[in-house]
């Protein structure tokens, strides 16, 4: 996996939907980004550049694929999902709600 993260861009726009889009419309389209621009389905020439998009599609996808990530993503940006991302054993049983967000510890760690 690239080491660098795509700071600038901001993964609504790169999975090309609305910020008040259904998670399952983000899946859907992650799905179908995922397919055009997967490298392994492309000409050798193109390789690199589809590598590229991949990445961002893929990690567009992992800021948004659940609530508490896009909650996270939303209020704190890069850093919250850096640190989901670092600490994955202490979001894990939060995945799917915004509970862990409101304690203290989680808190503190994303300001």
């Amino acid at each position: 996996m690239e080491s660098n993260q795509p700071y600038n861009l901001n993964p609504y726009h790169v999975l090309q939907i609305d910020e008040t889009a259904a998670c399952e419309e983000v899946r859907e389209r992650y799905l179908t980004l995922s397919k055009t621009f997967h490298p392994d389905k492309q000409p050798t020439a193109n390789y690199d550049i589809a590598k590229q998009y991949f990445f961002r599609i893929d990690w567009a996808y992992k800021a948004l694929s659940t609530p508490l990530r896009r909650y996270v993503y939303e209020q704190f940006g890069i850093k919250g999902i850096e640190l989901v991302e670092k600490y994955p054993h202490d979001f894990s049983p939060y995945e799917n709600s915004i509970d862990l967000v409101e304690t203290q510890e989680v808190r503190a760690r994303l300001t």
